[in-house]
This record gives C-alpha cells, sequence and structure tokens, in this order.
C-alpha cells in the first residue's frame, strides 16, 4: 500500500470509528452498492454472493453477468461470467476454508500445504437432465476462501467431467423417485454437491487443477 492510499485508508477508518455501529454498516453498504452499480452495473451485489462473484471474475479476467446468474433458456444458463478471450462461460462456486475444523486448523494446514480433506460447491439448480446439459458446456470453478480475513486463497477449475458425474446420482435419484426422506417425501434438490478433494493443498488431478492464487 502507498503512502497515499495508506492515508487514505487510515482516513476512512478515523471516519468510521467516529460514528455508531449500525450507521457504519449503513454506509459500508451504501458504499458497495454505489460501487458496484458504478462499476459493473450490478444493482444488488449481496445477493447470492455477487460481489464474491465479482473479485473472482477480476481475479481470472473474466466479466461476471449483471443478474444473479445466466438467463434461464439462455446459451449462457447456469453460468456466472464469461472469459471474454475465449468466449467460454463459467460457473462459479465458493467454499470456505475454515480457521478451526473439529479439531483441525485448515486455513493453516492450507498455508503449510498439508490440506487433506474434502471440499465441495453447491449446486442448487442441477436436478434434472436439462441443467445437465448445460452444466455439461460450461466451465466450473471453486473459490477457495479464508474464514478470518475473507481473502481467496485459490481458485480451482473443476474438471467439468468430474462436475457431471457428481451430480448425476442425484437426478438419476429423482427420475427413479427414489429422492425421498425416511418419511418417503421427497427431499429438497437445492443442494447437489461436487466434491474436490485435496492432497497436500493440491486437488486430486482427476478432480480438477489451481488456476489461481495471490
Amino acid at each position: 500500500m502507498s503512502s497515499l492510499e495508506s492515508k487514505k485508508h487510515d482516513s476512512i477508518k478515523a471516519l468510521m470509528n467516529s460514528i455508531s455501529p449500525i450507521d457504519r454498516v449503513k454506509l459500508m453498504i451504501n458504499m458497495l452498492n454505489d460501487t458496484y452499480l458504478e462499476e459493473w452495473g450490478i444493482t444488488n451485489p449481496l445477493s447470492k454472493g455477487k460481489w464474491r462473484e465479482t473479485l473472482i471474475a477480476d481475479n481470472l479476467g473474466h466479466i461476471v453477468h449483471k443478474k444473479t446468474s445466466g438467463g434461464k433458456g439462455s446459451k449462457f444458463y447456469g453460468s456466472d461470467a464469461m472469459d471474454p478471450n475465449t468466449g467460454e462461460y463459467w460457473e462459479y462456486k465458493s467454499v470456505m476454508v475454515k480457521h478451526l475444523d473439529g479439531n483441525q486448523m485448515r486455513e493453516k494446514q492450507w498455508n503449510s500445504g498439508k490440506l487433506g480433506v474434502t471440499l465441495s460447491g453447491v449446486y442448487n439448480g442441477a436436478y434434472n437432465r436439462d441443467a445437465l446439459e448445460k452444466y455439461s458446456e460450461i466451465n466450473h470453478a471453486l473459490c477457495l476462501y479464508s474464514e478470518r480475513s475473507g481473502d481467496i486463497l485459490a481458485i480451482v477449475q473443476m474438471h467439468t467431467s468430474h462436475v457431471i458425474s457428481q451430480l448425476t446420482p442425484m437426478v438419476e435419484s429423482i427420475e427413479a423417485g427414489t429422492w425421498v426422506n425416511k418419511k418417503g417425501k421427497p427431499k429438497t434438490t437445492n443442494c447437489n454437491n461436487v466434491g474436490i478433494k485435496f492432497k497436500n493443498s493440491v486437488p486430486l488431478p482427476e478432480h480438477g487443477e489451481i488456476i489461481w492464487t495471490p
């Protein structure tokens, strides 16, 4: 951070400390909304993690969609952004790397290159064949972010073939009428997970590869 940026940072911090916590939150939300509208034409960045998608897109050189996701029925349905260099569409998922998970210090393990765990992205719209077909035509990224700082730790490109193989069993179960709970009632279709297994802080080659780090 330059000396000028540091002075600006200190001035903003002094302003924030001079007002009540509620007013501080309101001011930050207003500033966030104004910035996203002016810079990217996004009207509701706090809706469904749109603010984080914008950060992912910026790191990858992508253009994030202004709406929550690609419009239903469009060629980019299910995606969150587009790569302007290739014209390819991308779906983003995010997962928190916890500071403490049970007795495991996950972020410390990540930083030391010793993380060995499965991290998952949740797909809420992957409950039928049409959705699977759309997802098979785009790229998929899993963003790992710090629980403490909120900073992005890494972005993994999940292999599309792996994503589809993970999403298909639930769709097959729905088609067969077996996607039910113990009482025989249909289970939610909003939690279709794609797991990426890490060994020594690196995803298994058959699952994906890291495409961005700070």
